[in-house]
């Protein structure tokens, strides 16, 4: 499902670096990826996305090349495959959360809004407490709110791949454990690959497999 091979990747104008020689993640695989802040781990889901491109090397993902594909063509294929929970939500402001939810649907040729998106939204927001939250706009919200709304967003498509930014990151404990319970139950319904970026330790045996990625990011010395 993901490949990278001889990937090399840093910023223009910074001193990252990221070096990734091998690295295979299998159909339905759920991994978990931890590692020091700078370590290159959100960097990490931006490059399997197609956000970024790496400066040599390969990313294949469902048996695409997307160093291959251009800016437009990258973006659809993220749409149509990927649910991406963002570190930062990346919610609209001037949409409601019903719209944000929804956004996807709205902006990709290949996804299809019809009434059972519609149903399949309303049944995500009341898994996720926000059944009454629906006609709000993110600056309404709180940041555990944003955070399921995100989730809500990505899970909509019942993508093939689950990539997570810190996904319980703003939450409480409670809420935590229905956050990691809601996308392992996708990933095995669905049999998606997940790939969780994470601080929290107490929720790797969620996972089939933890990866360290302090042994790939690096930053030059002066």
């Amino acid at each position: 499902m993901i490949h990278i091979s001889n990937l090399r990747f840093n910023y223009p104008n910074g001193g990252f670096r990221l070096a990734i020689p091998e690295l295979a993640i299998d159909d339905g695989e759920r991994v978990a990826v931890i590692g020091p802040s700078g370590s290159g781990k959100t960097t990490f889901l931006n490059l399997i996305s197609g956000i970024a491109v790496p400066s040599c090397g390969s990313v294949r993902v469902g048996g695409m090349e997307l160093s291959a594909m251009g800016d437009a063509a990258r973006r659809d294929f993220r749409i149509a495959n990927i649910g991406f929970i963002f570190q930062d939500f990346e919610l609209l402001e001037y949409l409601k959360v019903r719209d944000n939810m929804l956004h996807p649907y709205r902006i990709n040729r290949t996804l299809r809004l019809d009434p059972d998106v519609r149903a399949r939204a309303a049944r995500l927001a009341e898994d996720m407490g926000l059944a009454d939250l629906l006609d709000r706009y993110p600056n309404q919200l709180s940041q555990g709110e944003k955070q399921r709304v995100a989730i809500c967003r990505a899970l909509l498509p019942r993508p093939e791949i689950l990539l997570a930014d810190e996904p319980t990151g703003n939450l409480d404990p409670l809420s935590k454990g229905r956050i990691i319970n809601l996308l392992s139950e996708h990933a095995r319904r669905c049999n998606a690959t997940w790939v969780n970026v994470t601080h929290d330790h107490g929720c790797l045996d969620a996972f089939d497999r933890v990866i360290d990625f302090a042994q790939f990011g690096s930053r030059a010395v002066a």
